[in-house]
């Protein structure tokens, strides 16, 4: 019975180790616009896009630039105001986009974002689509001192494009543009940004991390970096604080909860970062759970033989 309760016990640890990992990070919306409530007073003309399409998407286009009024938004260049007509279907629920022209001055459209964490990686998306010429085309993103060219391929109709950016500050600005290289202009809506809980991964930003070791399966750990970015760590193995940081940056690593029936310390956990990944932080948990060895419950039944046993063999030793 030992032997099976001590097996039992070692095959339980080994599988929670086996499924524990680091807590996963989940993605938090920061803003969505599908441009529901974007105006203009311009004349409208009646356009196909995604002109490829057995049926084309039919838009009244307000055609004059720079008079586009949508809470949050700036507009400038040829960046006009489009609204469903017939034809595909839009994509989502939206039911008005912004295309943006390169006729005359690149259309271009921004906003600023605040509340980022800067050094966290977030994801930008967009569902857009080609104009009225079956071209390849692109959107251009600029977020702070990050650009990306989210490319369109030709007579596509409506699909969903996204980059991953690395918020450089707190507050930014984010533009979308026209950037093809054709005469073909994206017709964009549904835009969102989503805070991905990542450290980025761009030059000149790194990461903080070390290992974990001896934490009992079941068991969590929550660890600080300068008392703040909380990560969840659930098994043994290595971990990374969710928000890079640059070069000269000074950390400090310290427990914010310890697991249950356990203590774990920190060594190497305080310095500054020195133009590379921070790898060294040692985690070591330890506790009267990884020393505790199962015991056998014995029924008054078994008591009962094994004192028999026991005193019998004692008598037979008296008579030799």
């Amino acid at each position: 019975m030992f032997e099976y309760v001590k097996s039992t016990c070692w095959l339980a640890f080994w599988l929670g180790l086996a499924l524990s990992v680091v807590s996963p990070a989940r993605a938090a919306p920061v803003f969505f616009d599908d441009f529901s409530s974007c105006t203009s007073s311009d004349f409208n003309v009646i356009a196909n896009t995604a002109v490829a399409l057995d049926q084309p998407i039919v838009l009244r286009v307000f055609h004059l630039p720079g008079r586009v009024s949508c809470t949050g938004w700036t507009f400038s260049g040829d960046a006009y105001l489009t609204q469903y007509v017939s034809g595909t279907p839009f994509p989502g629920t939206a039911t008005q986009a912004i295309w943006l022209n390169e006729s005359g001055t690149q259309g271009r459209m921004t906003r600023t974002v605040s509340g980022l964490t800067a050094g966290q990686t977030y994801r930008v998306s967009a569902q857009a689509w080609t104009d009225n010429v079956d071209e390849s085309t692109a959107l251009g993103l600029i977020f702070g001192t990050v650009t990306a060219k989210l490319n369109m391929q030709k007579g596509s109709g409506p699909q969903n494009i996204s980059a991953e950016v690395c918020a450089t500050s707190t507050t930014l600005d984010i533009t979308f543009h026209e950037a093809g290289t054709t005469a073909s202009s994206p017709v964009v809506t549904n835009i969102s940004m989503e805070n991905l809980n990542q450290p980025c991964k761009i030059p000149g930003y790194f990461t903080i991390g070390g290992t974990v070791s001896g934490l009992m399966a079941g068991q969590s750990v929550v660890l600080l970096n300068n008392g703040g970015s909380a990560l969840t760590v659930s098994g043994d193995g290595s971990f990374i604080f969710r928000v890079a940081v640059t070069d000269g940056f000074n950390y400090l690593a310290t427990v914010g909860t310890q697991p249950n029936g356990q203590v774990c310390h920190i060594s190497s956990g305080s310095g500054a970062v020195t133009a590379a990944n921070v790898t060294g932080i040692r985690v070591a948990c330890v506790g009267t759970q990884a020393d505790v060895q199962a015991v056998p419950t014995l029924s008054p039944m078994m008591l009962l033989m094994l004192s028999l046993t026991l005193l019998s063999g004692f008598g037979w030793r008296r008579r030799g």
